[in-house]
Protein backbone atom coordinates (compact mmCIF):
# COMPACT_ATOMS: atom_id res chain seq x y z
CA UNK A 1 0.00 0.00 0.00
CA UNK A 2 0.86 3.71 -0.10
CA UNK A 3 2.08 5.58 2.43
CA UNK A 4 2.92 9.47 3.18
CA UNK A 5 5.09 10.73 6.09
CA UNK A 6 4.46 15.17 6.68
CA UNK A 7 7.74 16.02 7.83
CA UNK A 8 7.99 19.61 9.25
CA UNK A 9 10.48 20.72 10.87
CA UNK A 10 9.38 22.11 14.66
CA UNK A 11 5.87 23.03 12.92
CA UNK A 12 3.43 20.25 14.25
CA UNK A 13 0.20 22.34 12.76
CA UNK A 14 1.87 22.74 9.29
CA UNK A 15 2.68 18.91 8.96
CA UNK A 16 -0.77 18.05 10.45
CA UNK A 17 -2.13 20.36 7.75
CA UNK A 18 -0.39 18.55 5.20
CA UNK A 19 -1.03 15.11 6.33
CA UNK A 20 -5.34 16.11 5.77
CA UNK A 21 -4.57 17.56 2.61
CA UNK A 22 -2.94 13.92 1.64
CA UNK A 23 -5.89 12.39 3.04
CA UNK A 24 -8.39 14.42 1.19
CA UNK A 25 -6.14 13.77 -1.76
CA UNK A 26 -5.54 9.86 -1.46
CA UNK A 27 -7.86 8.53 1.03
CA UNK A 28 -6.36 5.11 0.29
CA UNK A 29 -2.90 6.25 1.34
CA UNK A 30 -1.57 5.71 5.33
CA UNK A 31 -0.71 8.87 6.50
CA UNK A 32 1.13 9.98 9.43
CA UNK A 33 3.10 12.77 10.95
CA UNK A 34 6.22 12.15 12.30
CA UNK A 35 8.23 13.54 15.16
CA UNK A 36 11.57 15.07 14.39
CA UNK A 37 13.30 12.01 16.98
CA UNK A 38 11.36 9.66 14.77
CA UNK A 39 11.99 10.99 10.79
CA UNK A 40 15.00 8.65 9.48
CA UNK A 41 13.02 5.57 10.77
CA UNK A 42 10.05 6.70 8.89
CA UNK A 43 11.66 7.53 6.07
CA UNK A 44 13.57 4.60 5.62
CA UNK A 45 10.54 2.30 6.52
CA UNK A 46 8.87 4.31 3.30
CA UNK A 47 8.84 2.88 -0.06
CA UNK A 48 8.37 6.67 -1.37
CA UNK A 49 10.32 9.75 0.20
CA UNK A 50 8.88 13.21 -2.03
CA UNK A 51 10.91 15.86 -0.76
CA UNK A 52 8.96 18.97 -0.65
CA UNK A 53 10.79 22.05 0.69
CA UNK A 54 13.20 24.58 -0.96
CA UNK A 55 15.76 22.89 1.12
CA UNK A 56 18.74 21.82 -1.63
CA UNK A 57 18.19 24.92 -4.07
CA UNK A 58 20.99 27.14 -2.59
CA UNK A 59 24.60 26.04 -2.92
CA UNK A 60 25.72 25.23 0.50
CA UNK A 61 22.38 23.71 1.48
CA UNK A 62 22.13 20.91 3.91
CA UNK A 63 20.34 17.45 3.76
CA UNK A 64 17.09 17.33 6.03
CA UNK A 65 17.71 13.78 6.02
CA UNK A 66 21.27 11.74 5.56
CA UNK A 67 21.98 8.51 3.52
CA UNK A 68 20.93 6.46 6.95
CA UNK A 69 17.57 7.55 6.51
CA UNK A 70 17.36 5.64 2.93
CA UNK A 71 17.68 2.15 1.38
CA UNK A 72 18.10 0.08 -1.65
CA UNK A 73 14.73 -1.18 -3.14
CA UNK A 74 13.12 2.84 -1.99
CA UNK A 75 11.93 5.24 -4.45
CA UNK A 76 13.05 8.64 -3.48
CA UNK A 77 12.15 12.40 -5.65
CA UNK A 78 13.09 15.97 -5.05
CA UNK A 79 10.54 18.52 -6.78
CA UNK A 80 13.78 20.67 -6.91
CA UNK A 81 14.76 20.61 -10.36
CA UNK A 82 17.98 23.31 -10.46
CA UNK A 83 20.29 21.69 -9.07
CA UNK A 84 19.67 18.29 -10.95
CA UNK A 85 21.86 16.80 -8.11
CA UNK A 86 20.60 18.14 -4.09
CA UNK A 87 21.91 17.14 -1.29
CA UNK A 88 18.79 14.83 -0.21
CA UNK A 89 19.33 12.99 -3.81
CA UNK A 90 22.81 12.52 -3.05
CA UNK A 91 21.98 11.13 0.25
CA UNK A 92 19.29 8.64 -1.31
CA UNK A 93 21.68 7.68 -4.14
CA UNK A 94 24.38 6.31 -1.70
CA UNK A 95 22.07 4.75 0.71
CA UNK A 96 21.35 2.47 -2.94
CA UNK A 97 17.79 4.05 -3.33
CA UNK A 98 16.26 4.98 -6.80
CA UNK A 99 16.10 9.23 -7.53
CA UNK A 100 15.09 11.14 -9.63
CA UNK A 101 14.67 15.42 -9.57
CA UNK A 102 11.83 17.74 -10.07
CA UNK A 103 12.41 18.66 -13.68
CA UNK A 104 10.06 15.15 -15.10
CA UNK A 105 6.96 17.00 -12.81
CA UNK A 106 7.67 20.49 -14.15
CA UNK A 107 8.08 18.88 -17.43
CA UNK A 108 4.26 17.03 -17.50
CA UNK A 109 2.78 20.19 -15.77
CA UNK A 110 3.96 22.51 -18.98
CA UNK A 111 2.40 19.63 -20.92
CA UNK A 112 -0.95 19.61 -18.94
CA UNK A 113 -1.03 23.43 -19.02
CA UNK A 114 -0.22 23.41 -22.81
CA UNK A 115 -3.14 21.09 -23.81
CA UNK A 116 -5.38 22.85 -21.19
CA UNK A 117 -4.88 26.51 -23.02
CA UNK A 118 -4.91 25.35 -26.76
CA UNK A 119 -6.64 22.12 -26.75
CA UNK A 120 -3.96 20.94 -28.42
CA UNK A 121 -1.22 17.79 -27.90
CA UNK A 122 1.59 19.09 -26.29
CA UNK A 123 5.13 18.43 -28.53
CA UNK A 124 6.64 16.63 -25.49
CA UNK A 125 9.80 16.08 -26.70
CA UNK A 126 10.16 19.55 -27.74
CA UNK A 127 9.15 20.66 -24.46
CA UNK A 128 11.59 18.52 -22.81
CA UNK A 129 14.47 19.18 -25.40
CA UNK A 130 13.93 23.10 -24.45
CA UNK A 131 13.40 22.01 -20.75
CA UNK A 132 16.55 20.57 -20.70
CA UNK A 133 18.61 23.28 -22.37
CA UNK A 134 16.92 25.88 -19.51
CA UNK A 135 18.01 24.58 -16.82
CA UNK A 136 21.76 23.30 -18.22
CA UNK A 137 20.39 19.67 -17.36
Amino acid sequence: GAAALALADANAGRAARVADEVRRAAPAAAVATVAEADRVEACRAADLVIQATPVGMKPGDPTLLGPEAFRRDQRVMDLIYAPAETPCLRAAAAAGARTINGLPMLLHQGVRAYEIWTGGTAPVELMRQALREAVGA
